[in-house]
């Protein structure tokens, strides 16, 4: 484990990355240090470990099922190949495609309930990282809005993991990483007896594109099953006023939204003013990409507040995602934007999407981070055979 630090040197380095982002083109953020040491706060009953945010890069690179419940076999016996016959492929970040069939599961994020919340299909992998195009292929083939690969890293809790659309790599998944964690936790854990249950931790850190992320298990009483993700704060910043008619037009309203601006992952976030607005919203996907970006998330204060904070829905044309049922990612932005406007930094969402997502917001303005709670179940195990 890496040694605590003070909390001063997060905030430095966070001013430093905030300062210069502007002026910097993405040679200049990639030669930045990409983690500092992890400090530590309370949350989800537990001490978590947080690691400095990296710097985020501002561009995004463009069976066999059973029933929910069934035991998971783990991939840990599955191993890549070292060499790459003639016609394959192998490039400088992965391995040579896996040399016999892959495991899966597929786990609805955000939700406690079955064929509701975000799926991801998440592939347990041992060795290293197979090759970048393999992986394209597969998360093409899972046609889902997320794939997520994971390798092992030094100890029992680190892991490495990537996320695919059915089109691109991107540097930020929510509800992805929320699946790999839950397969962790819950699959491999299954696979265990006796002593060696102690090898699966309570808390998890991924290395990502994004840096490294932490997921704690939540404590009972009142949290059983929820996992708490510790991601970095993305607030959005507000776009010139001609913006705003664009954005109109693209998501088809005839009202001019509340407000308008952009993040770090290029992501627009755009407030209406009714809930009602958010969940009839229908826009015009081929404006949405025009306007650049990963995508667009709507968002308004809920009109039940006893039940919900806020709501919002997301749509992210240019990875290859029409709408997203649930993206933790999003409320990155979301967070901090509802906590400049409600005077809080605790929130309960809803992304009111036709699967529909259940979100626990906090965000923490001292160690820019957004710490994102959520429920998720397994619906799929499978295996790719090719």
């Amino acid at each position: 484990m890496m040694r605590a630090m003070g909390r001063s040197l997060v905030r430095q380095r966070h001013a430093m990355v905030h300062d210069v982002r502007p002026k910097l083109d993405l040679q200049d953020l990639a030669s930045f240090p990409v983690r500092n040491r992890r400090s530590e706060m309370s949350f989800g009953g537990r001490r978590l470990k947080l690691h400095g945010m990296s710097v985020l890069k501002t561009s995004l690179a463009r069976s066999q099922y059973a029933c929910y419940g069934a035991p998971f076999q783990s991939t840990r016996h599955l191993r890549t190949s070292r060499r790459v016959s003639q016609g394959e492929s192998e490039d400088s970040r992965g391995a040579a495609v896996p040399s016999g069939p892959a495991d899966f599961v597929q786990v609805d994020s955000f939700t406690r309930k079955p064929f509701g919340g975000n799926p991801a299909a998440v592939f347990l992998l041992e060795d290293d990282f197979p090759a970048d195009e393999w992986m394209q292929l597969v998360a093409r083939e899972m046609n889902l809005s997320e794939t997520a690969f994971t390798v092992p890293g030094a100890s029992a809790e680190e892991y490495n993991l990537r996320w695919f659309t059915p089109t691109d790599e991107v540097d930020l998944c929510g509800h992805a990483t929320l699946a790999a964690a839950h397969a962790i936790f819950e699959h491999l854990g299954a696979q265990q007896e006796g002593p060696e249950e102690a090898d699966i931790p309570d808390e998890l850190c991924f290395s990502t594109r994004s840096g490294e992320l932490i997921v704690t298990k939540g404590l009972p009483p009142g949290q059983e099953g929820m996992l708490y993700m510790a991601f970095p704060a993305l607030p959005a910043t507000e776009l010139p006023e001609e913006m705003y008619a664009q954005v109109q037009a693209a998501i088809g309203s005839q009202q001019r939204p509340l407000w308008v601006g952009r993040n770090a992952l290029e992501d627009l976030l755009v407030e209406l003013e009714l809930e009602q607005e958010v969940a009839q919203c229908q826009p015009d996907l081929s404006r949405v990409a025009s306007l650049g970006g990963r995508g667009m998330m709507v968002t308004a204060r809920a009109e039940n507040s006893a039940a919900y904070d806020f709501v919002s829905r997301f749509w992210g044309p240019n990875v290859g995602i029409a709408e997203d049922p649930v993206t933790g990612s999003a409320h990155c932005a979301l967070g901090p934007y509802w906590a400049s406007k409600m005077m809080k930094n605790s929130f309960k969402a809803y992304q009111c999407s036709e699967r529909g997502g259940h979100l626990e917001v906090t965000v923490d303005d001292e160690l820019d981070r957004v710490i994102i709670g959520g429920c998720a179940i397994t619906t799929i195990r499978g295996t790719l055979l090719c």
